[in-house]
Parts: C-alpha cells; sequence; structure tokens
C-alpha cells in the first residue's frame, strides 16, 4: 500500500501559524495540562478487550504495548513541550483523530484506512503492532469529539491545532462520557474479531457471535463523584451486553473526583482525575474473572517510547519494550516481633501501619525489586514515607513511596528508602524510616512472601550466597562466595552446573537492562557472562531477542526468556 494512503502532508499557512501560537500562548497558561484517554484506555482496555475477543497473552500484550506507545513517545505525541502546550501538527492528524477540519468523514476514512493498512502488513507481529497503532487512532475518535455523543457516524470531531485544548477539561476521558466509551469498546472489539478473521485467518471467541451494540445508558441512580463524573448502567440483557457494561463501569469506578485534585474548572466543568494503574487492573481481573476470561495483565507498565511517525509510516517492524514482570502479591513481617503489617484504623489516606494482630495487608509490587512501590491490593494507597516525624504510612500517592528490597544472607530482607538511602525499622509496633537504622539488625528486618523465588528479572542482582530455587524446589542456584555461580539438586546437593569462573571476591550476578546475564567481581570487573549481547552476537540486536528475565527451570536449567516469551539462551 503506497504510503500516501496513509497521509498526505500538510501545508502550514500563516494562518495556521497564527492559530498555533495563540493555542501555545492558551494552553502555557493553562493551570494544569489536559489529557486525553489515558492507559487504562490505550493499554488496559485494550489487553482486555484482545483477550476476550479471542487473542492470546502475548498477542493481546503486543497490541495493548503500540497502542499506548503512541502516546508515551515524543515522536508520536500529539503535543510537546513545556507542559504538553505546543501541538505536534501532523502527529495530530496521523494518530490521534484530530482532522484539519471538524469534518467525521475524514477521521471515519482514515481509520478503515488504517485498519485495512494493519492486516496487510506481512507478518504476524507487525500485523499485531500495526493494529495497536490503529487502535490508538480508533479509540481517539471517540475521544476526541463534542461530548457527549455516542453516534458512530455524525459527531463532530475536535481538529487541528487545538484539539479539546480550547475546552480546558478533560472531555474524553471515560466518566465524562460513558456511553461514547462504552461505543468505543463495543467498536474496538469487533475491530478484533475481524482481524483475527481476515488478518491472521483465526477464529474469534464466541463470546460476541451475533453480537449487536448494547448502546447503553448512564447510570442515574448512582451518587457519583462530581458534576461531570458519570457511570454506565449495567446491561444485563446477554452475557457479552453485560460484560461489557461491567468493563466500562469497572473502569469509571476506579476514578476520582478531579475538583480534589485541583484539575481545572473552566466553563464549569469539573472533571475526573487520571486513573491509578493498580486500581484499574484490580477492577478489570474482577471483571474477567466474573466471565471467565483469562487475563494476565502486567503488574506495571513497561512504557514503549520509541516509535517515531517515519518509523511508523514505514511499515517496518516496530521496536518491541520489555515484557513488564508478573504480578508479586507479598506479605511483610517484621523479624523483630513477628507480626505481619496490617492497617488495624482501616485503610485510607495517611494512616498508620502497625505489625501486631490483625488482617495482614497483601502489597503488590510495582518495578524492580531495587526501585519497586508496594500498593495495597485492591486499593490506590501505597507503602510510603512523606514525614519528617519517620512514620511510614499508607498513602493515596506513590510520591516517595519507592523501596529497595534487599535480601540478606539469612534469607530476610531489608527495605530501603530509594529516595533517602534509608532503611524501614519497627519502631514499637509501627514501621519508621531512620538514618541510624541497619540492614543487619532484627528491628531493620522483614519477613517477605510471596516473592519470586525462581526469576531473576531485569535490573535485579542475586548477591554474594544468595540463592533463587526452582518453582518445584527440586534445583537451588547459588551465587557462592568464591565466585562461581551454581546449580545444584536439592535433595543431595549434586551438582548440576557451574559458571566455572571462581577465585575472587564480592560475586554478584546481575540481569542487565541489555539482556547479558553477568557475573562480577568486587570491583566490578566482569568475570564471565552469557554473551546474550549485540556486541557478541548480531542476533541480540533485535530486540525481539533481547532477554528480560532469567529463570531457573524445574528442569535444572537456567533459561533466559526474551519479551515476545521466547527462550533464547539456556545453560543446558
Amino acid at each position: 500500500m503506497e504510503k500516501t494512503k496513509i497521509m498526505r502532508k500538510k501545508v502550514f499557512t500563516l494562518a495556521t501559524m497564527r492559530i498555533i501560537g495563540v493555542s501555545m500562548l492558551f494552553l502555557t497558561l493553562a493551570s494544569k495540562q489536559v489529557y486525553a484517554y489515558d492507559p487504562d484506555t490505550h493499554y488496559q482496555v485494550t489487553y482486555v478487550m484482545c483477550r476476550a475477543a479471542g487473542l492470546n497473552h502475548n498477542d493481546a500484550l503486543t497490541v495493548a504495548q503500540c497502542d499506548q506507545g503512541m502516546d508515551d513517545s515524543n515522536g508520536t505525541l500529539a503535543n510537546g513541550g513545556p507542559g504538553g502546550a505546543i501541538p505536534n501538527i501532523p502527529e495530530e492528524g496521523y494518530w490521534h483523530a484530530l482532522p484539519e477540519r471538524s469534518d467525521p468523514n475524514l477521521v471515519l476514512a482514515r481509520k478503515e484506512l488504517m485498519f485495512k493498512y494493519a492486516i496487510s502488513m506481512p507478518d504476524r507481529l507487525r500485523k499485531l503492532q500495526y493494529l495497536g497503532v490503529f487502535f490508538h487512532y480508533q479509540q481517539d475518535t471517540w475521544a476526541h469529539r463534542v461530548h457527549p455523543n455516542s453516534s458512530a457516524n455524525n459527531f463532530s470531531p475536535y481538529y487541528q491545532p487545538l484539539g479539546h485544548g480550547l475546552m480546558g477539561h478533560q472531555p474524553d476521558r471515560p466518566p465524562f462520557d460513558p456511553v461514547c466509551a462504552l461505543r468505543c469498546l463495543e467498536e474496538g472489539i469487533n475491530y478484533v474479531r475481524r482481524f483475527m478473521a481476515e488478518g491472521l485467518n483465526e477464529t474469534p471467541s464466541a463470546l460476541f457471535n451475533n453480537y449487536s451494540p448494547a448502546v447503553g445508558e448512564v447510570d442515574t441512580q448512582w451518587g457519583g463523584k462530581g458534576k461531570y463524573i458519570n457511570q454506565i448502567l449495567i446491561d444485563k440483557s446477554n452475557t457479552a451486553r453485560e460484560f461489557t457494561t461491567t468493563l466500562i463501569r469497572a473502569q469509571i469506578d476506579s476514578y476520582t473526583n478531579g475538583i480534589e485534585f485541583g484539575n481545572p474548572n473552566y466553563t464549569g466543568y469539573y472533571t475526573s482525575n487520571e486513573a491509578i494503574y493498580g486500581k484499574v487492573r484490580d477492577n478489570f481481573q474482577r471483571v474477567c474473572a466474573q466471565f471467565k476470561i483469562p487475563e494476565q495483565m502486567p503488574a506495571y507498565l513497561e512504557p514503549l517510547s520509541t516509535l517515531t511517525t517515519p518509523m511508523v509510516l514505514g511499515g517496518g517492524p516496530l521496536p518491541i519494550p520489555k515484557v513488564a514482570v508478573a504480578e508479586k502479591i507479598i506479605t511483610l513481617r517484621s523479624a523483630a516481633n513477628n507480626e505481619f503489617l496490617c492497617a488495624t484504623d482501616g485503610l485510607r489516606d495517611n494512616e498508620w501501619l502497625y505489625c501486631k494482630k490483625g488482617t495482614p495487608l497483601s502489597f503488590i509490587v510495582q518495578g524492580p525489586l531495587n526501585n519497586c512501590n508496594l500498593r495495597v491490593k485492591g486499593e490506590g494507597l501505597f507503602f510510603s514515607y512523606k514525614e519528617s516525624t519517620g512514620s511510614v504510612k499508607l498513602w493515596s500517592t506513590a510520591e516517595g513511596a519507592n523501596f529497595s528490597l534487599e535480601k540478606q544472607t539469612n534469607g530476610n530482607y531489608a527495605i530501603k528508602s530509594v529516595k533517602y538511602n534509608q532503611y524501614v525499622w519497627l519502631s514499637g509496633e509501627s514501621p519508621y524510616i531512620t538514618k541510624a537504622g541497619r540492614a543487619d539488625n532484627s528491628s531493620g528486618q522483614w519477613l517477605i512472601s510471596g516473592l519470586e523465588t525462581n526469576t531473576l528479572n531485569a535490573g535485579e542482582t542475586l548477591k554474594t550466597l544468595q540463592m533463587l530455587r526452582s518453582a518445584n524446589g527440586q534445583y537451588y542456584l547459588v551465587m557462592q562466595g568464591d565466585g562461581n555461580l551454581c546449580i545444584y539438586k536439592t535433595a543431595d546437593n549434586g551438582f548440576v552446573w557451574a559458571s566455572m569462573m571462581y577465585n575472587f571476591q564480592g560475586a554478584s550476578l546481575k540481569m542487565q537492562t541489555d539482556g547479558n546475564l553477568v557475573v562480577y567481581d568486587g570491583s566490578n570487573a566482569a568475570k564471565w557472562s552469557s554473551k546474550t549481547h549485540s556486541h557478541f552476537d548480531p542476533k541480540f540486536s533485535d530486540p525481539a531477542n533481547v532477554p528480560v528475565k532469567m529463570i531457573l527451570e524445574d528442569t535444572g536449567a537456567l533459561v533466559l526468556y526474551a519479551a515476545y516469551g521466547r527462550a533464547v539462551w539456556s545453560s543446558k
């Protein structure tokens, strides 16, 4: 397909430049940057609808990553500069359903053209990647319009250069126009089904056979969270409609009232705050479980930030981001008094935590263990430090909430604040962060249940005398004190494999973000590596081959996996 069919070049007139100047001034003076659909739609809804329509996990994740990547990449973003105040005119038209004038026919024609472009790709991976690019545009055709309006064809799109910025609010988030969000989801599911049949020659899920749009209604009985935050009414007329309306309802229920967070009030609009990824994920998991839809949504978003307009227009393979690690759900127990961490006074912002009798809190680990935050499962609350008193409490933001979980030789963990470089201690019955804290004192050590025992993810390190165990418990990997990296059988300590590099001190094993698995000595000199780097083999210059995690398998083999789930190196 000729690239000129994708988008014709723009000619900047003097009048257009004046409009841009006015828009820059207007948006620079705005008190807060405005947003369109966020990752809850472009990543999370996309992933779930792909799974519900019949795509497998890896395929659905690829589509979702490329969809969200169009907003995460400066090279394809609709607006840039300080505060996002400068419109990127070509990108507005290419990828974000903002035409030169308010004409829905321009938007609809390009939408169908982009879909055909995706299914015309020569291989499966590129088909999926360009389906993600298409979905970003498809979703923006519903977002970037004058609201409320849920018509598939008769609408007034926002247009270049201001888009919805002139409105000064977030009119295109799901809580503002939930029926429009529902129609967007329904249309998206239909496109996934068409893609599977026409592009992959595969049979989609039967859940949506003979499905017709639910149209949808606003739930007038819902209490709401603000003047312009609305909710969808669940439609139980059939299973498919109940699923779509329940999913949108769960998404909107993750939002909070914008007035509480300083979102702008222009022309009388108080709008919704940006949804917390983890809260949306928890809600979507409950919906998927209810309707028996398999899902493995990552615990956190790995941004795809390297897309550019020439790259996407070229039709070649797009970069593949790292696959986020699987969810880790943990509980914390103090080594000092052997009690679990609880919130006995309730789950709310600025709430004290205690290690005493009560229901243990379950935290989701978001990020690598050396720089992660701990969010209460099912809540938008974080284990965090924000006060000069040193108290570690539950907070509704992740500010100051990044910690390093450092495993000690006795198997316990020290929890160190990344921002303050200080350890969390138990003082009395409450956790505090203190300059005097040491990782080798029982008050500064924690027993953490739920962490993976067989995996080293990109950016993580196995230090001297630390071990990993296979999931079946039959093998263990140890970074020995003599520098030798070894695998043994658990039953009899029988030797299985070794790096065969030894007689040095301070050894550590690092699963590097560049894909290479390396043993270093105490002076940070490399002593052994898996050679899974383009410096050793040109195949690792392809992002699809770069390892993102190491697993000690139940067979006793050490295996490196790339982002697309393929094994690319093994010790056997």
